[in-house]
């Protein structure tokens, strides 16, 4: 949880006091499987014998970076050494108490309460860069319509999202680093000290306050009859 920059929603100005909270409701989901008894017994049977069960996994790690004001362009760095890196999802969203959804960096309010609008009927450009690599490549994403199809291109199946959808209320800027689309074992290293870098150009001033990186990659839950180590 994190607490917005508003002052008036965590301090009590009449007492300059902390504001109260109460958190109720709260709900952990999740998905559970149940392995064949004939699966359990060969694992327990490896286990015995001083085996290594190898279960692949996922890893998520996220970071969050403010957006100078009235700045045009952004660039960034991240060191984080995965041996599977697959794929590096950018989000954009404006301080607030109530900021409830992604934004598009150059969508601009429409003051007579229609829809969103592009700020000059245009995108934001972006590019990843890994080391000597770059993603895509050789040129930036720059238009609405490719920021689309990379958005696409990086889930396993066709989203139910149309590209006004996107555009107006679920932003994303997405790099599949994946050698081979959909096969997650062609996924990138980047444990050989490489920076990544993401570089953005062509924002409206102040539309957006903050980018989150979200990094997905693929590890390996190395199980044990001493312990369980995830080796990422």
């Amino acid at each position: 949880m994190t607490l917005n920059s508003v002052v008036a929603d965590w301090i009590d100005a009449g007492s300059s006091k902390s504001s109260d909270f109460d958190i109720s409701q709260v709900q952990l989901l999740f998905d559970a499987y149940i392995l064949d008894e004939a699966v359990q017994e060969s694992f327990y049977k490896a286990l015995l014998a001083s085996r290594v069960l190898s279960v692949p996994t996922m890893t998520v790690y996220q970071v969050s970076h403010s957006l100078p004001a009235g700045s045009t362009t952004f660039s960034f760095a991240a060191v984080r050494a995965f041996s599977r890196l697959s794929h590096v999802w950018l989000t954009f969203a404006k301080d607030g108490p109530k900021s409830s959804q992604f934004l598009c960096p150059t969508t601009v309010a429409n003051n007579s309460g229609g829809a969103p609008l592009l700020a000059d009927g245009s995108a934001p450009t972006a590019r990843l860069s890994i080391g000597p690599h770059n993603w895509p490549d050789p040129q930036l994403v720059a238009t609405m319509p490719e920021l689309f199809y990379q958005f696409q291109r990086a889930l396993t199946g066709v989203p139910n999202i149309t590209r006004d959808n996107f555009q107006e209320n679920c932003f994303t800027i997405v790099f599949d680093v994946r050698k081979v689309p959909s096969d997650p074992t062609s996924s990138i290293s980047t444990r050989s000290g490489d920076l990544l870098r993401v570089d953005l150009q062509n924002l409206s001033p102040d539309v957006t306050t903050t980018c989150y990186m979200t990094l997905f990659a693929f590890g390996v839950c190395a199980i044990r009859e001493s312990g369980v180590t995830l080796l990422t």
